[in-house]
């Protein structure tokens, strides 16, 4: 009778010392993390090691009670070391979310002063600009009218001043052009148009500009049409920058703009072809990156922005048409193509 009553006491004992237990690795693990895993595998341990206490009291002989003790040392070792496990990971876990939320908050940050900065942007271009087109216009204005008689010092110096005007607008608008990418505002207002007389004017415009460095520009075209459902102002804007971009690297020598039509009639292909500088493979990879200018070229030409390829891609992007680039090296020229689809993709 005395002996079942210390047995039962111990039971009791021994039950309250689990609940105190598991509630101690509550509190002190933190289960505010809503993590079920933990208290789990803390209960689940627990029964284990009171079934095998309950084990080793009842061993009926020496080698028994070792067996069993052996056996709850084991198991309350592997416990131990997977609930430190357990905790770690619930901590890892914490600090991760903690660095994702901080992360979160920078990224937030971030787009706030790129907006900031774009906004700005915007408006310092606008703001520039409209001057600097009152000084490309009244310049041009005196230069076909001159009033009175104007010395040669004076009309060179007004040339100076247009042409520079000239560059400037077209860097804003390179700018202007980036930054609507950027923001994705780029609308285009697609209608049907002959390509070729776009080509053209184009080439023709930009004569004067390729004779002051003696370079000479060729146009050649297949007979007939070569029509396009287009923005026709930004492929406009695509073929300047890739003439452009040829006369700037073409110290001497020829420019050749080649129009042709698919088989299918599906499709026109434009190649502006020089004979300047070249270009090698690792070049040619970033060629059509924002800002990318080729190694060493400041020596040649250090004009522009770096945004005229990288502009021409987009647009050309948008159409859902192609843009891309050859050279067989250094030294060897290069072709730029650009093909465009004859309907609305």
């Amino acid at each position: 009778m005395q002996t079942d009553i210390l047995l039962v006491l111990l039971i009791t004992i021994t039950i309250v010392a689990i609940v105190f237990v598991f509630v101690y690795f509550l509190i002190k693990l933190n289960f505010r993390n809503r993590d079920a895993k933990l208290p789990i595998v803390v209960f689940f341990m627990l029964s284990l090691v009171l079934f095998l206490f309950f084990e080793l009291i009842y061993s009926s002989s020496y080698s028994e009670i070792a067996v069993r003790l052996m056996v709850l040392s084991s198991v309350l070792w592997v416990g131990v070391v997977l609930v430190k496990n357990i905790k770690n990971d619930i901590e890892i876990k914490k600090e991760t979310e903690r660095l994702l939320a901080d992360l979160s908050s920078t990224n937030k940050n971030l787009i706030a002063i790129n907006n900031i900065k774009t906004e700005f942007l915007a408006i310092s271009i606008k703001r520039l600009r409209g001057p600097l087109l009152e000084i490309e216009e009244n310049s041009l204005e005196i230069l076909n009218k001159p009033i009175g008689n104007l010395k040669i010092s004076a009309t060179v110096a007004l040339q100076k001043i247009f042409e520079s005007s000239v560059r400037l607008v077209s860097v804003l608008d390179d700018f202007t052009s980036t930054a609507q990418i950027d923001r994705g505002e780029m609308s285009l207002n697609f209608s049907v148009f002959d390509i070729g007389g776009l080509v053209e004017k184009t080439a023709e415009a930009m004569s004067l500009e390729a004779e002051k460095t003696e370079v000479a520009i060729f146009t050649k075209k297949e007979r007939g049409e070569h029509f396009v459902c287009a923005d026709h102002n930004k492929i406009y804007q695509v073929i300047y920058n890739l003439i452009d971009n040829a006369i700037k690297y073409t110290p001497k020598g020829s420019i050749s703009i080649i129009l042709t039509r698919s088989e299918n009639r599906k499709s026109v292909r434009i190649e502006i072809k020089d004979t300047g500088v070249g270009m090698n493979k690792k070049t040619k990879e970033r060629l059509f990156e924002k800002f990318s200018r080729a190694e060493g070229i400041s020596s040649i030409n250090a004009e522009g922005s770096g945004l005229g390829l990288y502009i021409a891609k987009e647009i050309i992007k948008k159409h859902k048409g192609r843009i891309w680039v050859e050279s067989d090296g250094e030294g060897k020229g290069s072709s730029f193509f650009v093909q465009l689809n004859c309907t609305k993709s």
